[in-house]
């Protein structure tokens, strides 16, 4: 078996019955699709098995743990070489898996990054990276800081060499779950291929617009939980390996960039502090020259770090609120 695709899903609605539909489609002989139900009821749980008996659909229930940890009972599950995270609501576009196919066998990466689009409520579209380095093999120890900036957090469109993912562990948050499992796939990796072809429609509704805009203190302090998980899995290694350290410096000032936004956005501004903070201790002081070759890290940690900046970014973002 080449690759296992996982599906974890929380609900049974009718985009999970969509993306079972476009996925089992494109089904080759070397691929399976698994699904794991997040707490789903015996008796709708049954109804969807009888619905879907193929002899490379493998569907499992689990108590309810959160969309990471079903992620990773389906890697357990998986008989494939390379894994595909997906999610329930999203779709793969035509011929998506015999691409991902046709890479693993000509060029054998570690993982094969894909581009995603974005589709809105509205039907607009639009693609969210713009690689440069693609087509190709290439080793981790080559990237840019620009490229490594723009390796995406996100965990779907990726599909990862098995090895390399199944023996992580991760902090199930509410907030930044890719995050926690991408950066720690990066760190396990040393080869990947970067393609700006689509492999992935990630469909937002208006349930998810609402979900991202309802930020808490509580969802806040938890997704602080995820970067400190990324932090001590680094730990190890990161000073032994340059590009590791590199890696893990971006994803720091990234991630305490975000936390900072969403604090102030909700007010919790001694959250906000704390995580400023926090993010005055990422190290720079060896690789400036690095930095200078990626603007957008260097930018948000000096608007975060340099006090009199912050005070301007801090009200600007205040006053852009209260007008929404």
């Amino acid at each position: 078996m080449l690759l296992s695709i996982i599906v974890p899903f929380h609900k049974v609605e009718k985009t999970l019955f969509r993306t079972i539909s476009n996925i089992s489609d494109q089904l080759e002989k070397e691929v399976e699709l698994i699904l794991i139900g997040d707490g789903i009821a015996k008796d709708i749980f049954i109804q969807l098995q009888d619905s879907y008996n193929h002899p490379r659909i493998s569907i499992y229930n689990s108590a309810k743990m959160g969309a990471n940890n079903a992620r990773f009972m389906g890697v357990s599950k998986a008989k494939g070489l390379y894994v595909l995270f997906h999610d329930s609501d999203d779709l793969l576009p035509e011929n998506t898996i015999n691409f991902y196919l046709k890479i693993m066998l000509d060029k054998g990466p570690d993982v094969i990054v894909g581009n995603l689009q974005k589709i809105l409520p509205s039907g607009e579209s639009n693609k969210i990276y713009t690689f440069t380095r693609v087509d190709k093999v290439v080793t981790k120890q080559e990237l840019s800081s620009n490229e490594l900036y723009i390796f995406p957090t996100n965990i779907v469109a990726k599909a990862i060499r098995k090895e390399c993912i199944e023996n992580i562990t991760f902090e199930d948050s509410s907030m930044f779950q890719d995050w926690n499992i991408s950066a720690k796939v990066f760190h396990n990796i040393n080869s990947l291929y970067i393609s700006n072809k689509v492999t992935y429609q990630y469909y937002i509704s208006e349930e998810s617009v609402s979900s991202y805009k309802s930020n808490s203190l509580n969802k806040l302090e938890n997704a602080e939980n995820s970067i400190n998980g990324i932090i001590n899995y680094y730990s190890s290694s990161a000073a032994n390996n340059r590009i590791n350290n590199y890696y893990l410096q971006i994803i720091k000032v990234k991630f305490y960039y975000n936390l900072i936004c969403r604090a102030i956005s909700i007010g919790e501004l001694n959250f906000a502090e704390q995580m400023r903070s926090k993010l005055k201790t990422v190290s720079y002081s060896h690789n400036t020259f690095q930095l200078l070759k990626c603007p957008k890290v260097l930018i948000m940690y000096n608007l975060i770090s340099m006090k009199p900046i912050y005070s301007i970014f801090k009200l600007y973002m205040q006053k852009s609120i209260k007008r929404n």
